[in-house]
């Protein structure tokens, strides 16, 4: 099965490149992909959608190469942005105010919102800690 993931991951970097660093630095980004990714990732972006995990990859790559110089880092920021629009909005359902354990606890479930294959498992280690 060959790997996917949601627009909604590029959007999420859209929109992030566009918040924090213009709409010409998404332009200088995207234009340094391939032809034949610009046309996968289109105009318009369709977050239900499914887009081939390796134009995800190489989207990622050129926003480190171009923006962040080479520091990985950056995905700190849109992992940041992302996480506190999304769970302000489509996945609200899954907090539990004041029980951060009870959302890990659905880590795998999310995780099949944005990739097709593979898993996220959380293993509680104590009443505040875990791993993913």
């Amino acid at each position: 099965m060959e790997a996917k993931i949601r627009g909604a991951v590029i959007q999420a970097r859209k929109d992030f490149v566009e918040e924090h660093f213009g709409e010409a630095s998404w332009e200088r980004v995207f234009s340094s992909l391939s032809e034949e990714d610009q046309e996968i990732i289109g105009g318009l972006i369709v977050s239900a959608g499914w887009y081939p995990f390796e134009v995800g990859e190489r989207l990622d790559k050129a926003i480190v190469d171009i923006l962040g110089h080479g520091d990985l880092g950056i995905f700190e920021d849109i992992g940041a942005q992302s996480a506190k629009r999304n769970l302000s909005t489509i996945h609200k359902p899954f907090l539990t105010p004041g029980n951060p354990q009870a959302f890990m606890t659905q880590a795998e479930a999310i995780y099949k919102f944005y990739y097709n294959v593979g898993r996220r498992e959380w293993k509680p280690t104590g009443p505040n800690s875990g791993v993913i």
